[in-house]
This record gives structure tokens, sequence and C-alpha cells, in this order.
């Protein structure tokens, strides 16, 4: 009888942050791990598919060129071993204690965690923000990138807001007090970091939001909304054709009002974000997703807020210190890091690692309109992963510098 994820595996969750400095995992290979990478070989998956033994040349944080087999010279990952795209993770709201709309100045730090869930690109995430948030996070990531720590860290793709613009009826653990027009919000994106934004199609005025953010190149979501399946129709037909953490915060699936989700399932140009946890959908549902969908149409998340890879003893914890919510807990976000949600998946036998793993990468690029991340292939970003044969990431190079395990 399979438990995960309410009795997770710890032998396979990501270490806490106290151990950022001196990786525990993998230690046999530890000390071989190259620092920056010229070429790296091992059996290699990508957009769903499995490559076989390849070898991958990097060139100035790129991939320059793929041989088949194993090339003279290449460092080869350890045998039981799987080489895949990074994770590119839509919803990240921080990370071991640090909630990034208090505290922006962090970003770095969340950046430079992120890669041992084997995240190797991000949007940093703020819950019905004020201008005041979007400033100061838009203020810190221009700060961050005039710094050379991008070498070693996930990359930052820009902000996704979600909300305010939002339902009051579907709010979740977004503050009633924070809600705002349309109207209110497109005063937001003045800032030219924001990516995607998340809104309820169906309130007042937000077709003229959907409007403003499309002319401004924004990528556009449906979430935290009490919209009927007719809503949901009229929200793809608009350009807005992804779907923020299916089932949470939404009118549920009815056999006579299917709601959002209906509409979204429905319609193949549509791509579904799903919290990767098992815990906000659970694995039995995440399959019947899969079915409907497959590994083009979902985008995995983890919605992860300051609770993730936090310490044990850290304000807060539920009595067992799982970073896990207790059962009788409301839902508030997710607490397991990308990385490990997939490799729980896989567990559960939702469906092959490769194409797993795709779902965590080159589908949530996609859905961004970037085609340089979430694959392997001549010209992208030399952003890898290692993972073991659970599925589980052990190594992680960000623009082809190791990025995890950081070697002391």
């Amino acid at each position: 009888m399979r438990v995960w994820p309410h009795a997770p595996n710890k032998s396979r969750c990501t270490p806490p942050a106290k151990d950022l400095m001196v990786a525990k995992q993998a230690k046999p290979t530890q000390g071989k791990f190259p620092d920056r990478l010229d070429a790296i070989a091992g059996d290699a998956i990508s957009a769903g598919a499995e490559l076989g033994t390849i070898t991958v040349e990097i060139e100035a944080g790129h991939i320059g060129q793929i041989h088949e087999g194993v090339q003279e010279g290449a460092w080869t990952i350890p045998k039981g071993w799987t080489l895949a795209p990074g994770l590119v993770d839509l919803q990240v709201n921080g990370l071991a204690g640090i909630h990034l709309a208090s505290r922006p100045d962090r970003i770095d730090e969340v950046s430079r965690l992120l890669p041992r869930s084997g995240v190797t690109a991000f949007l940093p995430t703020l819950p019905s923000p004020s201008k005041t948030e979007v400033l100061g996070l838009s203020a810190s990531l221009e700060a961050l990138a005039r710094t050379d720590m991008l070498a070693v860290g996930a990359e930052p793709l820009g902000i996704h807001l979600e909300g305010p613009a939002i339902s009051p009826a579907r709010a979740g653990a977004h503050p009633e007090e924070r809600i705002c027009s349309p109207a209110e919000t497109i005063d937001l994106l003045d800032s030219e970091f924001v990516r995607l934004v998340t809104l309820a199609p169906e309130v007042e005025g937000a077709s003229s939001l959907i409007n403003e953010a499309a002319g401004r190149g924004i990528t556009l979501a449906a979430g935290h909304s009490n919209g009927t399946y007719e809503d949901g129709l009229d929200a793809i037909e608009s350009g807005v054709r992804l779907l923020t953490h299916t089932f949470n915060a939404m009118r549920p699936l009815g056999h006579r009002e299917p709601g959002l989700v209906g509409a979204y399932l429905e319609d193949p140009r549509t791509t579904i974000c799903v919290i990767a946890d098992g815990v906000h959908v659970v694995p039995a549902v995440v399959s019947l997703l899969w079915r409907l969908k497959g590994p083009r149409s979902i985008a995995f998340v983890s919605d992860a807020i300051a609770l993730t890879q936090a310490e044990p003893d850290r304000p807060g914890a539920n009595e067992s210190g799982s970073n896990r919510p207790a059962p009788t807990l409301p839902l508030m976000g997710g607490v397991c890091a990308l990385g490990e949600g997939i490799s729980g998946l896989a567990d559960y036998g939702c469906a092959p690692i490769a194409e797993l793993c795709a779902a965590a990468s080159a589908t949530p690029a996609a859905a961004l309109g970037i085609d340089d991340r979430g694959s392997i292939g001549i010209g992208q970003v030399a952003d890898l992963v290692a993972v073991d044969s659970a599925g589980f990431p052990r190594a992680t190079w960000c623009r082809g510098k190791l990025a995890w395990p950081v070697i002391s």
C-alpha cells in the first residue's frame, strides 16, 4: 500500500538550509563533482523522451554540441543517475524561512537554495501584492541582475503576480482586504519584471486587465476564481491559457457545472498548473489529469512558501516537525520542494520519470514563451539536473556551473 505523500520518505527529503554549504547527499561522489562543466555524459531524458547515453558539451553557459555515447574527457554522472533539464518553477512565494513579499532583499538566498530541489529557473511570486511589494521585489531583481550570483543559482525569470484581481469567494490564504479591482491591478504592471498575472476572469473589468497585460507581453493565468465553465471558455478565447494551481481556490469540477477546471481540461490549447506535493492534488487525481492532458499540457509547480526547506524547530511547525501541513490545517501554499514532489509522484506511479520531469521543465518554460530552457538541445541554456533512480535531484548545474551540491 502506498502511503506517500502523507508519510513521506524522509531519507529523500531535501536537506535543511543549515546543510547548504556541505552537501550530505551523494557523498561518495561529492568530491568528484566538477565545479564548471565542459562536457557531461550519461543517460539522459528531455521533453518526455529518453535520449539514451549522450555527451553534452557546454560553451559559455549554453549547450554547444550533443554527441551519442560517452566522449573522451567528459565527466560522467554516477551509474543509476539520469541527466535531465533543470526544473522551471512558476510559483515560488518563499523558501527556508524567507517570505519574498516581506523580504525581497533575500531573493539571492532563495536563488541559491532552489537548485537543491533541481530548480534552475523560477518566478518569484507575490500573492495579492501591494504596489510597494511589487516595486521592492523589482528593485531586488534589478540589483541581482547586476551581480554574478546568477552563475551559481536558479535564475528569476520575472515576477508572478498572483492577484490581487481575484474572487473574494475563492481567496484562499489571500487576505480579503488585499483583493483589488482589475483596474487597480493594472497599475502594478508598470514593473518591467512582471511576467505572469493570475486573475479571476469572471470579475467585473477583467477584460481590461487581460487586454492590458497581453499588450505588454505578460502571460495570463486564471485562478482564485469562482468562475463557471462559460467563464472559463471566454477566458481561454481571450488568451488566458494557463490555469493556476488546478482544483485549488476555484469552483470544484462538477458533473452539471464543470467550472474553470472543466473548461481548461477540455481545451487542448491550455496548460494547467498542478501543485506537485501530493496534498493539494492527491496522486490518484494527478494520474487522471495525466490521462486527460499529458506532460505537454501539465506544468508542475511547488507554490513554495517560507516553510519549504525550513528547520523542523521553526515557529509554526506541526508537532511532527514535518514540512507538510497537518491534516487538520487549511492549505495555504506548498511546503514540498519541486524536485521532491516529482520524485513522490514517480514513486506513486503517476507517470514515467521522463514525462514527470518534462512537466516541470519543458512545459512551464513553453507556457511562458521561453524557448531556450526546459530541454536538452543545442543552443539551450546549460541548466541541468542529475536525478537518481527514484527521480530525486542529486546534482544541479546552472548555466554549466555546479549549483548543488555545494563543495566547501
